[in-house]
């Protein structure tokens, strides 16, 4: 009894032993399955950092888009204000009109109207782009919500696989230890019974030794009797581990064969990825020709802005050209001098601005007293440009007089009595200059100057607001 004990606690152990590799086995799949999961988030992870990239770089294209429209829009404006104007000018100036400036107008208008049609072509095809653009994005991110919706599936689907799997093999072999945990107690029992029973009749022979024999032999016989269905038992636990030995060897290729449905799922996912990968490589390959066709586009926008400029230089050479005889030179030039004489006159404001507030800077005044004189030096090399019958008046309501200075004298006191008109608007244009509307401390300051009645009290108060805070 013993050594059969002894044999089955063995096979027990090596039961135990040749479990052990499948719990090896089992806990190197978990750890390669959490890796495998950890690449793909992070894989996924880096999906998303790439789309916000691309998208925080769709936004900055738009906003280069809107401002240059904006500037397009500016220039258009600035070209049409441009052209009323010299189209008003040629129409008081020319009341008959001559065939080639109708001509060159015509032209112009022309050109002008096909620059507006490129323009508007270009931003439709800005726009017709941009919903393009929208519409990539919008597949791409309903590929990878449906990437994400099967990933989630396949791995709920594997988990609950996985803990069916693991719930059966533990039930399996609990009730397999149980029935070895029972059989192996009763056995014990037995024995120990059995043992108990020999000690006793030994001793009891000891003790009586005038028993017959007979009496013994009887009852070793009994013992004998009642040895067999132990023995009969134990042949019963034999088989049953040897039957249980063979569902172990049953469940191995199950075993294997749910090993291989998992690595099968397992390249499928990989598949899966390298397919999504695929198409995210397409993806941004489709964007990046998207934004060298932009490139291509803004370039073809700056030619078509260069040939516009070319164009409105050749237009202005030609009109030059052609109203020399009608008198347009003689305009252009009364507008430079009027340009002239307003730049002059704005310094001349600041300067008296800077002699009522700062009367230390000397070096300051010298140069603004220079850049008059260079300002007059130009205005006098227009004058003569100019033949002598323009300088008179002229039937458009134009002449020098309008727009020469009513005086060259710097000192704005003497200026200011002599003329209280001119100190007015004197005035008007320092506080535009010199005072913040956000300051409330200067338009108190402003307010008493106006109520003033001296030219030179008011440019001592504006000085004292100024050089006060």
């Amino acid at each position: 009894l013993w050594e059969t004990y002894v044999s089955l606690q063995e096979e027990l152990n090596r039961a135990v032993k040749e479990k052990g590799p499948f719990e090896n086995e089992r806990s190197s799949l978990t750890t390669s399955w959490n890796t495998s999961k950890q690449r793909l988030e992070a894989s996924k992870a880096r999906m998303r950092e790439k789309l916000r990239v691309n998208q925080e770089v769709l936004g900055q294209r738009r906003k280069e888009i809107e401002e240059r429209q904006q500037n397009l829009e500016e220039l258009k404006t600035a070209q049409q204000e441009e052209l009323c104007e010299l189209k008003m000018a040629a129409k008081s100036q020319i009341k008959k009109g001559c065939s080639e400036v109708e001509m060159q107008e015509k032209k112009c208008s022309l050109q002008v109207e096909r620059a507006e049609q490129e323009v508007s072509s270009n931003i439709l095809m800005r726009k017709l782009e941009l919903e393009h653009q929208e519409k990539i994005k919008e597949l791409y991110v309903k590929h990878e919500e449906r990437v994400k919706a099967v990933d989630e599936r396949y791995e709920t689907w594997v988990k609950a696989k996985k803990d069916e799997q693991s719930q059966e093999n533990q039930t399996r072999l609990d009730k397999i230890d149980e029935e070895m945990r029972v059989k192996r107690d009763r056995v014990l029992e037995e024995q120990d019974c059995d043992w108990t029973g020999l000690d006793f009749e030994r001793k009891r022979l000891k003790n009586n030794d005038n028993e017959d024999s007979k009496a013994l032999r009887s009852k070793l016989y009994h013992l004998k009797e009642r040895d067999k269905p132990v023995e009969r038992k134990m042949a019963v636990a034999l088989r049953q581990s040897e039957r249980l030995k063979k569902s172990l060897q049953v469940e191995e290729p199950e075993l294997s064969e749910s090993c291989r449905l998992l690595n099968h799922k397992r390249r499928a996912t990989a598949q899966r990825l390298k397919r999504s990968k695929a198409t995210c490589t397409r993806i941004l390959s489709e964007s990046h020709d998207l934004d060298v066709k932009n490139i291509q586009l803004e370039l073809k926008i700056e030619q078509a802005e260069n040939e516009n400029d070319r164009l409105q230089r050749k237009h202005t050479e030609a009109l030059l050209d052609t109203q020399q005889n009608n008198g347009m030179k003689h305009l252009l030039l009364e507008r430079k001098i009027q340009s002239q004489t307003e730049t002059q006159e704005r310094l001349e404001i600041r300067l008296w601005v800077v002699q009522a507030v700062v009367q230390k800077d000397q070096t300051a005044l010298k140069n603004i007293k220079e850049l008059f004189k260079s300002k007059e030096a130009t205005i006098a090399a227009l004058k003569d440009d100019m033949p002598p019958e323009s300088k008179e008046p002229v039937y458009l309501g134009l002449s020098l007089n309008k727009w020469l200075p009513l005086g060259t004298n710097t000192k704005p006191t003497k200026k200011a009595s002599e003329d209280k008109q001119g100190s007015d608007s004197l005035m008007q244009s320092l506080t535009t200059l010199c005072i913040s509307d956000n300051d409330p401390v200067r338009r108190d300051v402003v307010k008493q100057n106006s109520v003033s009645t001296g030219p030179d009290d008011e440019l001592l108060r504006l000085s004292e607001a100024a050089a006060g805070p």
